[in-house]
């Protein structure tokens, strides 16, 4: 309910009576909606409390809740639709949806005359921002108007192919939905690349090139684009997945529209290649533009703030990275990202503090509040993905302990790293992150001293680089902060630390 109530805020109940909450200051679902608006409750329990002080019966609580539920959802068809931050096809979108609805609800009560303008409206504007779906459902009520209602079979026939063509590219799109939702499923809670997806990435590709090939629709070239970035993505290869957003930026800037969302995904990879090629200045052109097209506190908005932090860690713009930490668990959109979406920022989190010690320039991030113990039991979801973001979650367990000097914990540790990397990260994608694993191992076996550690650990590091981040094959996510970089704070650090042991 809480969504519901950010969704439909007080600005937006201004030109509407259904849900004139403002005049009904005395009632229960008005105080109710005040409360959840201000943010003064995030529970039921907490919201019952405050409804009702002191009562241990809740069945007046849920009732006020669902009645106001009820409300919310009936404002969401009085939302403005013309916002100035919504690009036309959004507009677009939402007009034509709500009066599609209308439409429906007018054909059930007979008046069919009403209903005929509306639809009628509702496929021109379906068939120039290429709503597939709207222009087959409104084509398939004309054309059973004209033959039930005016005995047409002229504007029968004409509607019929219109449906037909549109059902066709219906089930076209539905077919690359699904085979993008079905690659996508195993990526979700796991960022390791997965070599073994390749081969069924790229039947799938195979399959969608007729359809890509015969249609030009927003949806068929939107999903024809998200598998083909999967191709190349999936074997780490920036430079082709440059050249694919390259035409797809042409493709779809050519629309007699905005396309808002595939343009976002293309600077979205767009930015994930330009950081891992280190074209930061490329990078953060790229990032500007999708922060143009983005809406604030949308999942998509959270996604591209993700690449946004890993900008400012791989261009050692640590201050910076802390302040858009704060600025994202600050947010009040946080609280409803789905569980793996928080931990992400719970582990990048980590490596800010982390980036306190091991720099000289400590300004604002004194401001991250970070606790070890916490974070060792906050991230359930990727500890699982042991050949993704599980390597960066132990990566950054042993620099923390190393920052807290707690050198018994590490070397308890040490055996137990070893054979993780070799039972998971023996694999192409994952030699950076073994030959790094071996690197801080020799940490342990130099009893922690900088000189002995960096010669121990320097045949680590040539072989690390011998396979730069830019050819590497792992997922972008993993290294928050390049390898390289780490390595040479731990031993700045350590150097600072015996000197001052030394004077």
């Amino acid at each position: 309910m809480r969504e519901l109530v950010q969704i439909v805020t007080r600005n937006k109940l201004k030109a509407i009576d259904v849900l004139d909450l403002r005049a009904e200051t005395d009632t229960k679902t008005s105080k109710l909606y005040q409360i959840v608006a201000d943010e003064k409750v995030d529970s039921d329990d907490s919201a019952a409390g405050h409804l009702n002080p002191g009562a241990k019966n809740t069945a007046g609580y849920r009732k006020v809740k669902a009645r106001l539920k009820s409300r919310l959802l009936g404002a969401l068809f009085f939302i403005d639709a013309k916002k100035p931050d919504y690009h036309d096809r959004k507009r677009a979108y939402y007009q034509s949806y709500r009066d599609w609805a209308a439409a429906r609800i007018l054909m059930a009560k007979n008046a069919f005359v009403s209903s005929l303008e509306l639809a009628q409206k509702v496929l021109r504007i379906a068939e120039k921002y290429e709503f597939t779906e709207l222009a087959m459902e409104s084509t398939r009520f004309l054309r059973l108007y004209y033959s039930t209602k005016e005995g047409n079979r002229k504007r029968f026939e004409y509607y019929h192919q219109k449906f037909v063509t549109y059902q066709q590219q219906y089930l076209a799109e539905c077919e690359l939905e699904y085979f993008y939702s079905d690659l996508l499923i195993p990526f979700v809670n796991k960022k390791s690349s997965g070599s073994e997806m390749q081969s069924r990435i790229n039947t799938y590709y195979e399959q969608c090139l007729p359809r890509i090939q015969q249609y030009q629709t927003y949806n068929i070239q939107l999903y024809g684009m998200l598998i083909g970035l999967m191709v190349h993505s999936s074997r780490q290869d920036y430079r082709a997945t440059l050249e694919l957003c390259e035409k797809a930026t042409i493709l779809f800037e050519n629309k007699p529209y905005l396309a808002g969302t595939p343009l976002q995904v293309i600077y979205y990879q767009s930015l994930v290649c330009h950081i891992q090629l280190r074209n930061y200045e490329k990078g953060r052109i790229a990032a500007n533009s999708c922060l143009s097209l983005i809406e604030e506190g949308t999942f998509n908005w959270f996604k591209y703030q993700e690449l946004h932090f890993l900008l400012c860690m791989h261009t050692k713009r640590y201050i910076q990275a802390a302040a858009l930490l704060r600025k994202i668990n600050g947010h009040n959109r946080f609280p409803y990202l789905m569980d793996n979406t928080k931990e992400v920022w719970k582990i990048y989190e980590a490596y800010a503090f982390f980036a306190r010690w091991a720099t000289d320039q400590p300004e604002g991030l004194d401001q991250v509040n970070f606790k070890l113990s916490r974070f060792l039991n906050e991230i359930p979801i990727f500890s699982r993905d042991k050949k993704g973001l599980n390597v960066a979650i132990l990566i950054a367990q042993f620099l923390l302990l190393l920052k807290e000097e707690r050198y018994g914990e590490m070397i308890d540790r040490a055996e137990a790293l070893y054979k993780y990397g070799i039972r998971y990260l023996q694999e192409e994608e994952s030699m950076r992150s073994f030959y790094f694993i071996k690197m801080l191992l020799a940490l342990v076996h130099a009893s922690f001293k900088p000189q002995k550690a960096e010669k121990t650990a320097q045949k680590y590091l040539e072989k690390m680089k011998s396979c730069p981040l830019a050819e590497a094959q792992q997922s972008h996510q993993i290294e928050i902060i390049p390898y390289e970089a780490i390595w040479a704070m731990i031993l700045h650090q350590l150097q600072r630390s015996n000197q001052s042991v030394s004077s």
